[in-house]
C-alpha cells in the first residue's frame, strides 16, 4: 500500500492553500485541525506526535510562528493558534506587491 503525501512538507501544503485562498470569500476563515507547538523547550504532547510524524512520514508539526510565515505565503493572516485546542483560524488577505 502507498502512503499518502503528507501535506505538511512546505511545498505540497502551499500548493493546497494557495487554491484555498482564490475561493474563500475575504470575509470568510480557514480552519485547521493540527497541533500548534509551544515555542522553546517547553514540554508538549504536540512535541511527541511531532516527533512521530519526522520518523513516520517525514512530516513535522509547527509552532504559531511558523504557521503564520507559512500561511502567510499562501494569502492567509493567522488570527489564532491553539495549543490546546491543536486548531489555527487563518483570514484570507490581498496580499500587496
Amino acid at each position: 500500500m502507498s502512503q499518502a503525501p503528507s501535506i505538511l512538507v512546505n511545498g505540497i501544503y502551499l500548493n493546497l492553500v494557495e487554491p484555498l485562498w482564490q475561493v474563500i470569500p475575504s470575509s470568510g476563515v480557514l480552519l485547521i485541525a493540527d497541533w500548534v507547538l509551544p515555542e522553546g523547550s517547553s514540554p508538549s504532547q504536540g512535541k511527541l506526535v511531532d516527533l512521530t510524524m519526522l520518523l513516520m512520514t517525514g512530516g513535522r508539526e509547527r509552532t504559531e510562528s511558523e504557521w503564520k510565515a507559512l500561511l502567510n505565503r499562501g494569502g492567509f493572516a493567522v488570527k489564532r493558534a491553539d495549543i490546546q485546542e491543536a486548531l489555527v483560524v487563518a483570514e484570507p488577505f490581498e496580499p500587496t506587491l
